[in-house]
């Protein structure tokens, strides 16, 4: 799955430390995660609400972020048997920025963020010997991504960053299959620490900043694959 940010807009002077916006972003797996012999798909949408906050100016901002996202068709293989239908998730973020330029390079910062992306379902089918089965999922992938950004170009107003970091992710899942006379449970859980490297360009879209970004990850599982994240925030 995946995460949006938005750009950011002062309510007011005296309360220009506080600033609030909108995202939108979507992730891409290249396969199936694979864990304790399940395969699933792995990639949704999320639009959700940002608040971020200047406690010191141009050193220390905290951010949070909540989101909802559903597909219509996701995909997962379980119990030997394919199952689709469509899903709903929630995305959950929060972290913080801290500016490094006086410490390392001109034009660095660190950030830290902590995450979860919740997928849950009632609504998956699938047929396995002429009979069919419906399940109900329900996993969260979540953990902690370390982030080292560094600006390369300014100019009026428009910035690019480019970045590198390190993702520690746990996927937790579990899943129950039922036909009429059949109800099977299963539980997977995995874990491990993965790089990660992007960009992100910001510019002014009718007065208001415009925040692009994109996100490679690769997740070591049962199996290796890569996921491509887009994401795009602006201001209320």
């Amino acid at each position: 799955m995946v995460l949006l940010t938005a750009p950011q807009i002062c309510l007011s002077e005296p309360a220009k430390w506080l600033q609030f916006g909108t995202f939108a972003v979507y992730e891409h797996a290249t396969k199936r995660i694979e864990l304790n012999g399940v395969a699933t798909r792995y990639g949704i949408g999320a639009l959700g609400a940002e608040i971020s906050a200047n406690l010191i100016p141009n050193v220390i901002k905290t951010q949070i972020k909540y989101g909802i996202g559903y597909h219509p068709k996701y995909e997962l293989k379980s119990f030997g048997t394919e199952f689709s239908g469509p899903v709903n998730g929630t995305l959950i973020e929060y972290g913080f920025d801290l500016e490094t330029s006086k410490f390392l390079i001109n034009g660095s910062s660190i950030s830290v963020k902590q995450y979860e992306r919740h997928i849950f379902s009632d609504k998956l089918t699938g047929t396995r010997g002429g009979v069919l089965f419906k399940t109900s999922t329900d996993a969260k992938m979540s953990g902690t991504e370390l982030i080292l950004f560094q600006e390369i170009y300014t100019r009026n107003q428009n910035t690019l960053d480019v970045f590198l970091g390190a993702n520690l992710w746990q996927l937790k899942a579990s899943g129950t299959a039922y036909s009429a006379d059949l109800t099977a449970i299963k539980n997977v859980n995995g874990k491990n620490n993965d790089p990660l490297w992007g960009f992100n360009a910001e510019t002014i879209l009718f007065d208001k900043p415009l925040h692009l970004g994109f996100t490679h990850r690769t997740i070591n599982a049962d199996n290796k694959l890569e996921t491509f994240e887009i994401f795009a925030k602006i201001a209320f």
